[in-house]
């Protein structure tokens, strides 16, 4: 159950861009310079799929998410939170929600649109500014990724004590005993297959679902 707290927050976060643009002629400006950039992702994303997509015989561009994904990584900041907002918008669809990779990389993105129109300050919420926009210094730890190199003889990220081969694991380049890799929440262990990360913390799957939804971005 929501607090009052939350509560606001959830009804700043379901606001329309117009509604932002109230506040202020410098906020007018933001609000505008903020549906512009949206409409040139969905743009992109329109593209990016027809690039790395394939015709099907229905005539309709599919491609997996996980291709997708790979992709894009240097192109979109968030593209979870733009398939999101471009599906809204029915631009695209795909079956469930957030896309997380590792776990929904078969799931097929299909594309509906093949442009769309310029967007006024009533076509976005300030939630999917928020989940399409994170900085540049958090978009390296976005989605559900796989473990990759394995060095000689690291520090754990978590202990700081020597990792030999036998309980060595990492995540995100970051070296790790098995032991150490635990959700940063529950503390429950994690697998190099399935695990989010954000600022060299490292989620399992139901905390970082449930932390993007309560604050509405990767801003956690």
């Amino acid at each position: 159950i929501l607090g009052a707290e939350d509560c606001e927050k959830e009804q700043v976060m379901e606001r329309r861009l117009s509604v932002v643009a109230q506040k202020s002629a410098k906020s007018q400006q933001r609000a505008e310079a903020a549906t512009k950039w949206m409409d040139k992702q969905v743009r992109k994303l329109i593209e990016q799929v027809k690039e790395h997509g394939e015709v099907c015989a229905d005539g309709q561009t599919r491609v997996a998410y996980g291709k997708l994904f790979d992709e894009t990584d240097n192109i979109f900041e968030a593209l979870s939170g733009l398939l999101i907002t471009a599906k809204k918008h029915k631009v695209v669809t795909f079956e469930g929600d957030l896309l997380l990779q590792g776990r929904d990389n078969r799931v097929q993105i299909t594309l509906l649109k093949h442009d769309i129109s310029n967007s006024t300050l009533e076509t976005y919420t300030y939630r999917q500014f928020r989940t399409c926009s994170i900085s540049q210094a958090k978009r390296k730890g976005k989605g559900f990724k796989v473990g990759s190199q394995q060095t000689t003889n690291p520090k754990c990220h978590v202990c700081s004590k020597t990792v030999y081969p036998m309980e060595f694991t990492s995540a995100n380049d970051i070296p790790m005993h098995k032991v150490c890799f635990r959700c940063a929440e529950c503390k429950c262990k994690l697998l190099p297959s399935n695990y989010a990360a954000l600022n060299n913390n490292f989620y399992c799957k139901t905390h970082y679902e449930s932390n993007y939804k309560k604050r509405g971005s990767y801003e956690f």
